[in-house]
């Protein structure tokens, strides 16, 4: 009777754990698929989008966009660990730091979410082939949904 009173203890002491979501499970080393770097080009508009290996729980971002020689938009990103999963962390073109939370994440793809934010919501990483990577903004802007694709193609990091 002992035995099993202490199983079914060790079990009730296992349960909520299993409970968490996958996402809230997730590590950064899960990320690791999202590392290295990554360009999307339209005409004279090129999106770069580089991405650290995990270390440290962490993985750290950075973002440009330019048109010709001109800058149009950057970013400094991270995904860390945190109490609560894994959270996005984004600065773009300098303004103030905004969190999105990890819902949902599988082998190759994760979703955060921050459905307070202004723009985006959502912010959805997905990688479809070894050299193939889509990310998604989405949500709304004064009522109306709004959601932008990045596709992008790995290229070879500097130094590689």
């Amino acid at each position: 009777m002992r035995t099993l009173v202490l199983l079914l203890l060790s079990w009730g002491c296992v349960a909520p754990t299993n409970a968490l979501s996958q996402a809230q499970r997730a590590s950064s080393e899960s990320l690791r698929w999202l590392s290295g770097c990554w360009v999307r080009e339209s005409g004279r508009l090129i999106t770069e989008e580089t991405w650290t290996e995990p270390r440290g729980g962490i993985l750290l971002g950075v973002a440009r966009t330019t048109h010709g020689d001109s800058l149009v938009d950057f970013e400094f990103s991270r995904i860390a660990e945190t109490d609560s999963g894994l959270v996005f962390f984004a600065t773009p073109s300098g303004q103030t730091p905004a969190s999105f939370r990890a819902v949902t994440s599988g082998a190759h793809s994760i979703v955060f979410e921050n459905p307070n934010h202004d723009f985006p919501q959502r912010i959805v990483y997905q990688r479809t082939n070894r050299d193939s990577l889509e990310a998604t903004v989405e949500g709304t802007v004064h009522g109306a949904p709004r959601k932008i694709d990045f596709r992008y193609r790995r290229i070879p990091c500097p130094g590689d």
